[in-house]
């Protein structure tokens, strides 16, 4: 006769043989699309947070800002210093002009054209004019931080003003008609 076996308590009060708990590598891994995007959705957030905690900061001079040691048109080294403050691997200096965000974002696989502007979400740039090519076609950048259900985007911009120019004074909450004739494209943190 071999070993005898006796119950565990489990097994005693009739439940059956008691369980052992499976290893941890055995249980449920986090998936890790799942986790990446997670850490994409909390990069978009604190976009947002560093963006919204700066309206209302006005120039310092004639287009020159808190956010670059060069006095030019600042409205995308406002932006992509928000992204690099989230942690976004950007260098905003030499994102001056905004025609680069958007071949960069080509070039990363971000971008979207003005035909895609309804994939945007909030952390994003748009980009407004018609193409990247120029800085007469590439003439402003915002970070959008609402996609309403309505046709608009809420944006906060910088080098705006109450009126929305594209060169203004400082950095303010804006809304804009989504749509093509405003805007050539997106582009999403990389």
């Amino acid at each position: 006769m071999g070993p005898v076996r006796r119950p565990g308590r489990e097994e005693a009060r009739g439940a059956g043989p008691a369980r052992r708990p499976r290893p941890a590598e055995a249980q449920d891994a986090p998936d890790p699309a799942q986790q990446a995007a997670e850490a994409k959705q909390a990069q978009r957030e604190r976009i947002l947070q560093a963006a919204r905690a700066e309206i209302g900061t006005k120039e310092t001079g004639d287009n020159c800002s808190k956010y670059s040691e060069q006095c030019v048109v600042w409205c995308s080294l406002f932006a992509m210093e928000m992204w690099q403050q989230a942690g976004v691997d950007v260098d905003n200096e030499k994102m001056a002009f905004t025609g680069n965000v958007y071949t960069t974002g080509e070039q990363k696989g971000t971008a979207y054209g003005s035909d895609q502007l309804s994939q945007a979400q909030p952390g994003d740039v748009l980009l407004f004019g018609t193409s990247p090519n120029s800085a007469s076609s590439s003439t402003h950048i915002a970070i959008v931080e609402k996609v309403n259900g309505d046709g608009t985007v809420t944006t906060i911009e910088g080098n705006t003003n109450g009126e929305g120019s594209n060169d203004g004074d400082g950095v303010y909450r804006k809304q804009r008609d989504l749509s093509a004739d405003t805007f050539y494209g997106g582009v999403s943190p990389w």
